[in-house]
């Protein structure tokens, strides 16, 4: 069974980008880098069940 990890951008004003694309909702892939105003992090998905979100501030 394949699991999907999802982003949803809530409505703040910095905006939610993912590899440089403004987004509402989208589904993380390995290695796709999150930017959340002035934080920016990389998604690595090791496995099915598990996920990180390794963050730099800026």
């Amino acid at each position: 069974m394949s699991r999907v990890c999802r982003l949803y951008h809530l409505g703040s004003t910095n905006g939610t980008d993912v590899d440089d694309r403004n987004v509402g909702g989208v589904s993380l892939n390995d290695g796709d880098v999150i930017k959340l105003g002035k934080i920016e992090g990389r998604f690595v998905r090791e496995s099915v069940m598990w996920s990180w979100l390794i963050l730099r501030i800026q």
